[in-house]
């Protein structure tokens, strides 16, 4: 098995995982984060569950830039309890 990334969720350095294992028709893997609980996608061999778990994307840029609201626009508070 190659070497993990570390978790993208809490940055942890994934030296103490988890390795799931679920059997259901058929045996399938998930690398999984014992810091923070995340889970990786599933998959049919270890490798390709470490795999799954390396694969990062980068997040997609806004596609909408959202302008501030004229000064004679009135917002209301919410109520208060």
């Amino acid at each position: 098995m190659s070497e993990l990334l570390p978790c993208p969720y809490c940055g942890d350095r994934m030296d103490d995982y988890v390795l799931q294992v679920w059997e259901v028709n058929v045996k399938e893997y998930a690398i999984g984060c014992r810091n923070c609980g995340a889970s990786g996608p599933n998959d049919i061999s270890k490798d390709g569950a470490t795999k799954m778990w390396n694969l990062r994307r980068e997040p997609k840029a806004p596609t909408q830039q959202w302008e501030p609201l004229p000064e004679n626009v009135v917002t209301q508070e919410p109520a208060q309890p």
